[in-house]
């Protein structure tokens, strides 16, 4: 026992979350895990420079960058039009560490092939059970548990499909949904050597990101907030512990690549190619903040 409560502070008197958030949105997550966390990555040997999520120049990568943050959308919000899916990081047991958090993204892509963005529209990320017993008696899903979770946002959205990790016990989740709901299609992701792959793996997205096409709700603080829970386990892949918003988030890509005719992978590993700097380096007046005449 520590004495404290989860979610809180270690000197809330000190530094409380208003302090600490107000940080990361001045200095950014990768200044923020290195001084508060002690976490230490840079943005050269990062997978998902926090330079390309956020926009702007990289004076690291000396490469400018689009950014995918949509500070004209909030999460939720979400064109009709849209072809939606669900990517579900099931977590088993009622665990106390960070990676025994369940995650679920939703994501949405336009129909046909002139629009390559991708929308994410919703994530969530906490330590629920599995099922409860409301849902076992066969009643609606509630949304505290982690397949009334999956099934209530696959709904809520109109997805197409959602995709659950399946790996050895994971199956149970699945088994639970197409009980509980079984118009709800729920399907079974497996991750084994994928994951990895240079292709088709996690690490692919980052060509996605490089080019501005993910695009990430950031509109309003709680927007921001939902949103900076992603951006720093992105940053942090593939070291960070608590990883479960990226792959449940990379369900969503990887099925949408192989399931919809839009997106191939052998396009996706281009993609690094569209985030062509925006305009010169800046000077180094220009970079300290002074005019230059």
């Amino acid at each position: 026992e520590t004495g404290f409560e989860e979610g809180q502070t270690l000197w809330p008197q000190q530094a409380d979350w208003d302090f600490l958030n107000e940080i990361k949105a001045t200095d950014g997550i990768t200044s923020y895990l290195t001084r508060m966390r002690c976490m230490v990555t840079s943005e050269e040997n990062a997978v998902f420079s926090e330079a390309a999520i956020r926009g702007g120049y990289s004076k690291e990568l000396k490469e400018h960058f689009p950014g995918c943050l949509d500070s004209g959308r909030s999460f939720s919000e979400r064109d009709p039009a849209l072809v939606v899916v669900g990517g579900a990081d099931p977590a088993s047991g009622s665990g106390t560490s960070e990676a025994a958090e369940f995650a679920h993204v939703v994501l949405g892509a336009p129909r046909g092939r002139k629009d390559e963005r991708l929308w994410l529209i919703d994530l969530f990320s906490g330590k629920i059970p599995m099922i409860t017993g409301a849902e076992r008696s066969g009643e609606c899903a509630d949304k505290k548990s982690q397949v009334g979770t999956i099934i209530y946002r696959h709904r809520k959205y109109t997805a197409k499909t959602t995709f659950v990790e399946r790996n050895s016990q994971q199956q149970a989740w699945i088994d639970a949904c197409r009980a509980v709901a079984p118009s709800v299609s729920v399907r079974g992701h497996h991750t084994g050597r994928n994951k990895v792959d240079p292709e088709v793996g996690v690490e692919s997205m980052a060509g996605l990101i490089e080019a501005g096409l993910l695009r990430i709700p950031y509109k309003t603080p709680a927007d921001k907030r939902l949103a900076d829970r992603l951006i720093e386990q992105l940053v942090r892949w593939p070291d960070y512990s608590a990883s479960d918003l990226v792959m449940a988030l990379w369900f969503c890509v990887y099925n949408l690549g192989n399931r919809r005719h839009r997106i191939t992978y052998s396009r996706l590993k281009d993609y690094r190619a569209l985030a062509r700097p925006l305009a010169p380096a800046p000077s180094e007046d220009e970079e300290d903040g002074r005019a230059v005449a």
